[in-house]
């Protein structure tokens, strides 16, 4: 038996489907860390849909003098000048308690 894994939609092609049986697991990864992060105490979680936009964000509470946590990836990859990624191991209450977080990815 062989067992192919294909982590994202993005890298499906039409060629590995055929004659196989294929077995699709969706998982919402942004959803799990929204859980995960107001459960470990996050005084909120405000999803952004851009890069640009999370860190447009992030200078308005730093204007309030409010230091908010960046969390996200694109293409599976931590962002730049982010603090963490989208997995929610990283959503601890050490690490996000009264916190807030602004999250920007493409796995949910």
């Amino acid at each position: 038996m062989n067992i192919d894994v294909i982590i994202s939609a993005d890298h499906i092609k039409e060629e590995y489907l055929n004659n196989k049986i294929v077995v699709v697991i969706d998982m919402l990864r942004a959803t799990s860390v929204i859980i995960t992060a107001l459960a470990n105490k996050a005084k909120r979680v405000i999803p952004m849909l851009t890069v640009e936009e999370a860190f447009e964000k992030q200078k308005e509470f730093l204007e309030k003098g409010i230091e908010p946590l960046l969390g996200g990836e694109r293409k599976a990859v931590k962002i730049d000048g982010f603090d963490f990624t989208n997995s929610p191991l990283e959503y601890t209450e050490e690490n996000v308690k009264g916190k807030n977080i602004i999250l920007s990815t493409t796995n949910g």
